[in-house]
């Protein structure tokens, strides 16, 4: 089970800078990551920078879901639907508490 906590260490959101040497920022502008030009498609910088911008909403929406399963009455029919056990997972691997 992964416990480690999988936030960025500069602040989001992400910007992808496709045409000025295809590198990734953050907020403050400042290069995080940069995709290799050679062989690797462009689209794979709109993935990276589209996860990880989506990531702290992923989490917000998790964690609301597990407050639900805490009220009786909706909870045993949002159980049918949702897991618990697999939203409670999904958070260990993402690094969050359960």
């Amino acid at each position: 089970t992964m416990t480690t906590k999988h936030t960025p260490a500069t602040p989001l959101p992400y910007k992808y800078l496709r045409d000025e040497g295809q590198f990734i920022v953050d907020a403050n502008q400042q290069i995080v990551a940069e995709i290799p030009c050679q062989g690797v498609p462009k689209n794979h910088g709109d993935y990276i920078v589209h996860s990880a911008n989506a990531y702290p909403r992923n989490i917000a929406l998790l964690k609301k879901i597990m407050r639900i399963y805490t009220n009786a009455a909706s909870g045993a029919r949002f159980a049918e639907q949702f897991p618990a056990a697999d939203v409670r997972a999904l958070l260990r691997e993402l690094g969050e508490d359960a």
